[in-house]
């Protein structure tokens, strides 16, 4: 609540020097202002924690409380059955605005099947330490995978070296956009 508090300070500050007409906030909750159209992007419209049900709808109604400062609610994913969010991104109880599922958002765009091999790809990213059990919890169950492993860290000042990966696992610290 207190980086909420900061964002919209900051907001408020910024439009005041800047004739703003659109804020787009990719799971920043504090960077909505009255009179600017703003949009929440997020997937993750329902937070799972590890206290149970109750813990998860009195997040969500706070998270709601939130999202509805904004004018609009954008879910980068898709409807129906094919969703990679699952109940995440598709909840039974939907944000208070308006909320539009715009699509998968990928930078691999445009490659064929045939141009990106059959290879399993992993970039890990986010605050640690879950960062760090997600690598351990994925480089645990990886040596029964039958295809080519490629694990980015997400670590751009690069990171403790690995020890005992598997055979085809191929592990970088870090990769330029270019190289991913």
């Amino acid at each position: 609540m207190i980086r909420v508090k900061r964002e919209r300070a900051w907001l408020r500050g910024f439009a005041a020097r800047e004739r703003l007409d659109l804020v787009i906030s990719d799971n920043r909750y504090g960077l909505a202002a009255p009179g600017i159209f703003c949009v929440f992007l997020t997937h993750q419209l329902l937070i799972k924690t590890p206290f149970g049900r109750v813990a998860n709808e009195v997040l969500q109604r706070v998270g709601y409380r939130v999202i509805g400062r904004f004018s609009r609610c954008w879910v980068p994913d898709i409807k129906g059955g094919e969703s990679l969010g699952g109940e995440l991104s598709h909840p039974k109880r939907m944000p208070p605005v308006a909320t539009r599922y715009i699509g998968w958002l990928s930078r691999f765009g445009g490659q064929g099947e045939e141009e990106a091999g059959a290879g399993v790809l992993v970039l890990l990213s986010g605050p640690e330490p879950q960062r760090t059990l997600l690598e351990r919890l994925i480089l645990g169950q990886a040596g029964g995978c039958a295809c080519q492993l490629v694990l980015v860290r997400g670590l751009p000042e690069g990171g403790v070296r690995l020890k005992g990966i598997p055979p085809g696992i191929v592990v970088y610290d870090h990769l330029s956009a270019e190289a991913l």
